[in-house]
């Protein structure tokens, strides 16, 4: 009997025939555990010219994006550079245009446009804290230095700041609380290799992250392609969703793709399709690959004692059941052709099934 069902489970029959051809932040790292004996302090000694983006860094040079200034007596730094000489991370805000500092104790949001202060929610002086000059916030250095820790001094002859900055292991994790805003997630993704042949898989890993620690709900994909038959350079985009809603910027990179033949696109799903999968090609192309087949000289004899069973019409069925059923006596020889024309997964299985007990008074039933 031959019969068609869905492909829930895998039957044990006796014969089975299976036919298938098938802002701008800095880049951060995923962190690698290691075992270590104690954790060390950091420390790192920085020297700051008033009006100068030239800095000294741990004795080596360094260009700063806004000088360090002093006005009034007072010191400010500016916010941009506090990711890069003291861990802290700084955010912009466009739609509300606010400058979002996260201390090592605190959560501050500085609105430029109403000069407003907010310390963990509640409101502070502004201009006891901060200023802005062209388009830039300047974080006073003695309010900075009440939510971190460093030393400084101003070395009025050489008019500088020197400051050292020692860091801590960390004990927990990044402060926060419930005043903070949901920051977004991080999109991001790799490829496995820089370049890739014409029809070589491309595999990639998504690498995206959320700084709140909440999970990604969605992941949206444009111009990616398990591989490219043309050479040169395709965007990929990458752009996620955290579980609060709030939605990734969009991180991009190109695939290059040199021009050395590795698959074309019909080898390429022979080869890396899953299983099952069908392979729909024109019947052009097929003679095509078939014709360069070295052919294998014939042998045939008739086979007197095997009675060929065959089963190919319809050759293609469009609903489940019984495509063919025969009765034979003793030894035989099974053969089907035929051709899925429904629209789901079908398992497609040779029945052989023995009506008569064994010598043994075994019943050989659904062999």
């Amino acid at each position: 009997m031959l019969l068609a069902q869905p492909f829930k489970r895998i039957l044990k029959p006796l014969f089975m025939l299976s036919l298938a051809v098938s802002l701008p932040a800095p880049a951060l790292l995923a962190p690698v555990t290691v075992q270590a004996a104690e954790a060390v302090p950091q420390s790192s000694s920085m020297l700051f010219y008033f009006g100068d983006k030239q800095a000294f860094v741990d004795g080596r040079p360094a260009q700063l994006d806004a000088p360090v200034l002093q006005k009034d007596g007072q010191t400010y730094i500016p916010a941009a550079i506090l990711p890069s000489i003291l861990g802290v991370p700084v955010d912009w805000n466009a739609d509300t245009s606010t400058v979002q500092v996260t201390l090592p104790d605190a959560y501050a949001a500085f609105a430029l446009g109403a000069g407003e202060l907010r310390l963990n929610g509640q409101t502070e002086s502004f201009e006891q804290a901060a200023a802005v000059w062209d388009d830039r916030l300047y974080i006073r250095m003695d309010w900075l230095n009440r939510h971190v820790q460093f030393k400084a001094s101003v070395n009025e002859e050489l008019h500088r700041l020197e400051l050292l900055y020692v860091k801590m292991p960390q004990a927990g994790k990044t402060f926060h609380n419930d005043t903070m805003p949901n920051t977004k997630p991080i999109a991001k993704f790799s490829t496995d290799k820089d370049t890739y042949r014409l029809g070589e898989p491309i595999r990639y890993s998504d690498e995206s992250y959320d700084p709140d620690g909440d999970s990604i709900a969605n992941t949206e994909w444009t111009g990616k392609a398990e591989a490219i038959f043309q050479p040169g350079l395709f965007k990929v985009s990458l752009q996620v969703t955290d579980s609060q809603g709030t939605v990734s910027d969009k991180f991009s990179r190109n695939v290059e793709i040199v021009n050395e033949p590795h698959l074309d696109p019909f080898d390429y799903k022979v080869y890396h399709e899953p299983v099952g999968t069908y392979v729909k090609e024109e019947e052009q192309t097929l003679r095509q690959y078939l014709r360069g087949i070295p052919q294998l000289p014939i042998e045939a004899k008739t086979v007197s004692d095997r009675p060929l069973i065959v089963s190919d019409s319809p050759e293609t069925f469009t609903e489940k059941g019984f495509l063919y059923q025969e009765k034979v006596n003793g030894k035989a020889r099974l053969y089907a052709d035929h051709v899925n024309g429904t629209n789901e997964k079908l398992q497609f299985a040779i029945v052989v099934r023995n009506p008569n007990p064994e010598p043994d008074g075994h019943d050989q039933n659904n062999a």
